[in-house]
């Protein structure tokens, strides 16, 4: 069983972890690489390591290799935790970053009506 600094070793293996983990149904080399906007031979090394550590497994439909994620794993429930987690911090990120647009939309909005009333005012 590979330790904690072997299975985030690269941001590669991070990547497709990161993929396998929201894509719940096997998915395809290519499509792994794309989603994860890793270079293939990357994600390649990084599927090899992984199935060799048992996280992953493949199998194949067709003339197609696909993977995903072994949720026998040791590392299933350490990884649905961690990017659990990460998907929530991202979600209160961006409610934060639209909340900040929301109040500079407002304040906008206000200081052009007040503009508008004195303009209206003076006539």
């Amino acid at each position: 069983m590979p330790d904690l600094t072997t299975l985030f070793s690269s941001t590669a293996k991070l990547n497709v972890l990161r993929v396998l983990w929201n894509q719940r149904d096997p998915i395809a080399l290519r499509h792994i690489s794309y989603l994860s906007e890793s270079p293939l031979y990357s994600v390649q090394r990084a599927l090899k390591q992984l199935e060799d550590e048992a996280i992953i497994s493949k199998s194949k439909y067709k003339n197609r290799i696909l993977y995903q994620l072994v949720p026998g794993s040791p590392y299933y429930f350490l990884l649905d935790k961690v990017f659990d987690a990460e998907q929530k911090n991202e979600i209160d990120r961006r409610s934060k970053n639209y909340s900040s647009q929301a109040k500079q939309a407002l304040e906008f909005a206000s200081s052009t009506n007040q503009f508008f009333n004195k303009l209206k005012n003076t006539k």
